[in-house]
């Protein structure tokens, strides 16, 4: 069996609470100022940030384990898994408590858009069956969780190319361990001599 570093889950959920904290609190500044443009960029340039920090973080306390590809990959998907369980939970709060009216305010600037176009409103009624049943809470969490994976699995996929530390070698003075008496690199004066 493989050596491994325990503690991986305890390891990524802080990271992964850390960056949808982060995504909550530029969710809640969005909704409080009006602000709309360019929010799911910067969601995801935080987490991008913080999985940087977080494979940096393992990989250094994996130490003379190394970190491979799908090392550092496996530990990415669980940042990733545990992340958009929370902002897929936190969407459903917020569409459905904090702001349930945005969902229809929406419709209403697509009807008026329609109006001013001169786009027959049965054509709008039947594009708002449509789009209805997709804006229900257990629809609403799928479609953000499903979504958030995808996206950010193409981007671990990216970064953990820069995190891939060889495993040590068994000649690496670092691999020996320090209370082995044989160590030629143990400066310890009760070595056995070879000559013995």
């Amino acid at each position: 069996m493989a050596e491994s570093v325990s503690g991986e889950w305890g390891h990524a959920s802080k990271f992964a609470l850390a960056a949808a904290a982060g995504a909550v609190a530029l969710g809640i500044i969005v909704y409080v100022f009006g602000l709309s443009q360019f929010t799911n960029c910067i969601s995801v340039l935080i987490f991008e940030v913080l999985l940087i920090f977080a494979l940096r973080s393992w990989r250094g306390k994996r130490g003379i384990l190394g970190l491979s590809y799908g090392e550092a990959c496996g530990y990415s998907i669980v940042i990733i898994l545990i992340y958009s369980l929370l902002i897929a939970i936190w969407a459903v709060v917020f569409f459905e408590v904090i702001a349930p009216e945005i969902i229809p305010g929406k419709l209403e600037q697509l009807a008026q858009k329609f109006r001013q176009r001169h786009i027959n409103i049965w054509q709008f009624n039947t594009a708002v069956k449509l789009i209805k049943p997709l804006l229900d809470a257990p629809v609403l969490f799928l479609i953000t969780l499903v979504g958030n994976v995808f996206i950010l699995i193409i981007l671990s996929l990216i970064t953990a190319i820069f995190f891939i530390r060889k495993r040590a070698s068994p000649f690496d003075p670092a691999f020996i361990p320090s209370d082995n008496p044989y160590s030629p690199y143990s400066s310890d004066s009760n070595q056995p001599s070879v000559d013995a």
